[in-house]
């Protein structure tokens, strides 16, 4: 297990309704997961605005058997199969 943080920057402050962000592996050999506590740091987050998670969706049974087929050693980013199960931070502004 590894754990990550980081902080994502901008190179001038954006002023915007909404901001999505997504958190994934486009091949899905790497699970992502947000902390159990504080997964996001809102102390920078203007008044007035709230920061909702969304959490992946369960793999189906198929899905899973589709992906034992693939050999780790496969090279195709094309598939993009972490976007499925992407986790994502909405932050939401008046």
């Amino acid at each position: 297990m590894l754990t990550l943080h980081f902080t994502l920057p901008f190179a001038q402050p954006v002023k915007a309704k909404e901001l999505k962000i997504d958190i994934y592996d486009p091949t899905i050999f790497v699970d992502f997961s947000f902390a159990k506590k504080d997964p996001v740091d809102t102390s920078k987050v203007p008044a007035g605005c709230k920061v909702d998670l969304a959490l992946p969706r369960e793999m189906t049974f198929a899905e899973g058997k589709a992906l034992s087929q693939i050999p780790a050693d496969a090279k195709n980013t094309t598939m993009a199969w972490g976007a499925n199960f992407a986790n994502k931070i909405l932050v939401h502004c008046p």
